[in-house]
């Protein structure tokens, strides 16, 4: 759930950052941002974990896909 939702506050910053009309007005948004990341991190620490455990699943599983595509190719 706190994945979920670090996910989303980062994207919506992000979504944010994008659309800002002033550099100087992105660039203390900027600030802002990274202490209120580095804030939830610091938080649920776990969430980074969690992160690269998905990742790490991901690509184990992209993988085995390519392994699997292989395998059908040389039939």
């Amino acid at each position: 759930m706190v994945k979920v939702f670090f996910l989303l506050y980062v994207s919506l910053v992000s979504l944010m950052l994008v659309l800002s009309p002033s550099p100087a007005f992105a660039s203390d948004l900027n600030s802002d941002v990274e202490q209120q990341v580095l804030q939830v991190i610091r938080k649920h620490p776990e969430v980074i974990l969690e992160s690269i455990q998905d990742f790490q699943q991901q690509q184990q599983e992209k993988e085995k896909q390519e392994k699997l595509s292989l395998l059908q190719c040389d039939r």
